[in-house]
């Protein structure tokens, strides 16, 4: 059988080739979504999900993300542009002394532990809202980081409505843990030799 070097899609109504990513641990090769760099297609995205979660009335819940790659996608999703964001330990700096909130999971690319901090001010922020909060995240793979953000919520005692997505990874899910799942479509993993 020969392996796929790419995986073509239509997102928000553009064609994409997703490239695979051989596992230098040769478990699980992946195709990979990078929007982190290619604001173009975090708008497109944006803009679709915020239709998905306008008809699932759930257009102004107050949105939550982690640091990095889908900050493109969330300014153009949050309310009057405030969000709260998850930093991963490695984004956090050491000479800031604010009080935080902590979880943990474990990565199913790079195989180890990352911690995850939500400062004491966005937690703030979030407990002051009167609705329920969105997750907005790349991709929905093994759900290791929506586990952090569900402990982190849980911990605040703000619940999820909703995690939205551009891609569902592996296992095709509408829920997870028992909170639905909004996405813009199906990634399946690579076939493996």
């Amino acid at each position: 059988m020969e392996l796929e070097s790419s995986y073509p899609i239509l997102l928000a109504g553009v064609s994409l080739d997703l490239p695979r990513i051989r596992d230098p641990n040769g478990k699980q090769d992946f195709f990979v979504l990078d929007i982190k760099r290619r604001a173009d297609l975090a708008h497109l995205f944006a803009a679709d999900l915020h239709k998905k979660l306008a008809a699932d009335a759930l257009l102004d819940s107050p949105i939550i993300t982690v640091s990095g790659k889908c900050l493109n996608m969330v300014d153009r999703m949050a309310i009057n542009g405030r969000y709260a964001i998850i930093e991963k330990e490695h984004d956090r700096k050491p000479y800031y002394d604010y009080p935080y909130w902590a979880a943990r999971e474990q990565s199913m690319t790079t195989r180890s532990t990352n911690n995850f901090y939500l400062r004491d001010d966005d937690a703030k922020w979030l407990k002051g809202q009167m609705r329920n909060l969105v997750f907005v995240d790349d991709v929905l793979s093994t759900a290791s980081t929506a586990d952090a953000v569900i402990d982190l919520c849980e911990q605040i005692g703000r619940p999820l409505a909703a995690i939205a997505v551009v891609l569902v990874e592996g296992e095709r899910r509408t829920e997870y843990r028992g909170i639905p799942v909004i996405s813009l479509g199906y990634l399946p993993l690579p076939h493996m030799p």
